[in-house]
């Protein structure tokens, strides 16, 4: 089911190193048109442990354009890192589509917790469904593994931004693969003698230890829906200055 491999070593870094490669993420991720592709995954060998990227002012792949009416109540524009302008929305819009987004990646991924934590998580037949009612028209929600979840630790989410006020982009960055929830008693028996759901803590075969997850969330039928989503390979944790 997975193998083992040995811990990575911490790497600290400068807050200078961190802006680095927020820039270099925005150069590579802006120039390839994320947000109309789908999710996509490559198998790579883990990397070393890095802390959590800062949150950007500037999603990749996403250039608003400024309302040349005037803004509904409580929204604001912005400038981000690139000078360029974005809209923001109001609060509870806000949470709306950081809910969209958080259902669908939890089909298939879960943040780092406590074995016990992550033990008592719903199901995934019912986050699935979740993820699948937030989802927009024509999107189909990404089937990470069939009988688990990936247990990742995840950079803060980026700020939402808007092209308008029915059309919007989230980013959120996954810096290391801790392992994997399974679902499945006859896995969790053989591998690790134990009921199910458990947590396997053995490195997995195949996912990608540093991703930026993209997507975009529209308001369909007075609903926020996500309607595309990117896993965009990050060039890994930056160099020691």
């Amino acid at each position: 089911m997975t193998t083992k491999s040995s811990s990575p070593k911490s790497v600290r870094i400068k807050p200078a190193g961190w802006l680095a490669i927020a820039v270099l993420v925005v150069l590579v991720v802006g120039s390839v048109g994320v947000l109309i592709q789908p999710v996509t995954h490559q198998p790579v060998p883990l990397a070393a442990v890095i802390t959590p990227l800062p949150t950007w002012t500037t999603v990749p792949g996403h250039t608003p354009v400024p309302s040349a009416t005037p803004l509904p109540g409580g929204w604001t524009q912005q400038t981000g890192l690139d000078s360029k302008p974005y809209l923001a929305p109001p609060a509870e819009i806000e949470t709306q589509i950081k809910n969209a987004f958080a259902h669908v990646l939890a089909c298939g991924y879960v943040e780092d917790a406590s074995d016990a934590v992550l033990r008592k998580q719903p199901d995934k037949a019912t986050l699935c469904d979740q993820a699948r009612q937030a989802a927009g028209r024509g999107f189909i929600v990404p089937e990470v593994m069939s009988n688990g979840r990936e247990v990742d630790t995840f950079g803060p989410l980026n700020p939402v931004q808007c092209q308008s006020s029915t059309i919007c982009t989230i980013a959120r960055a996954k810096l290391e693969v801790k392992g994997v929830l399974v679902f499945d008693a006859a896995g969790c028996k053989q591998y690790l003698n134990t009921s199910s759901p458990c947590v396997d803590r053995r490195t997995p075969k195949g996912p990608e230890p540093y991703e930026l997850f993209i997507a975009a969330v529209s308001l369909e039928n007075s609903q926020w829906k996500v309607t595309h989503l990117n896993a965009q390979k990050l060039p890994g944790p930056p160099p020691s200055p």
